[in-house]
């Protein structure tokens, strides 16, 4: 019998610790519940919380960027992770709440009705894809 299992986090190494948490706790509303520092290792990380979904973040000293996917659609066409994606009430609300932060789409808003769901691309600081999931029940 498989594993039961529920979403926990996602891990992004960033560029910038402190601006990184800024941002997330900005425009998303994470909240940092948990932060430290292992000289030894190069490494700092940063655990933020909203709701029962964590974003881990580390920075490691001497990263470099690493394969920057396309935008949304041609994100797919290199393999990997392509993007990690939120689930919001209202789309149209979201993307009005981000350009107040200066976040432009990278993808702007496609339906897809058989999967009833609405869906729109965005970056972070960092590059990292994000997509924003509103569900029609």
């Amino acid at each position: 019998m498989p594993a039961t299992f529920a979403p926990h986090s996602v891990n992004l190494s960033v560029s910038d610790l402190d601006a990184s948490i800024a941002w997330y706790r900005d425009v998303f509303g994470f909240q940092e519940f948990y932060r430290n520092s292992y000289p030894e290792m190069q490494l700092e990380i940063a655990f933020l919380k909203q709701g029962d979904f964590e974003i881990e973040l580390i920075k490691f000293g001497g990263s470099a960027a690493g394969t920057q996917f396309p935008d949304a659609p041609r994100h797919a066409a290199v393999r990997g992770i392509t993007h990690f994606a939120l689930r919001v009430p209202s789309l149209e609300n979201a993307i009005s709440d981000l350009a107040a932060h200066g976040v432009k789409p990278v993808w702007g808003i496609k339906v897809f009705p058989e999967l009833k769901m609405s869906v729109v691309f965005f970056r972070d600081p960092d590059g990292n894809q994000l997509k924003l999931v509103e569900k029609q029940e």
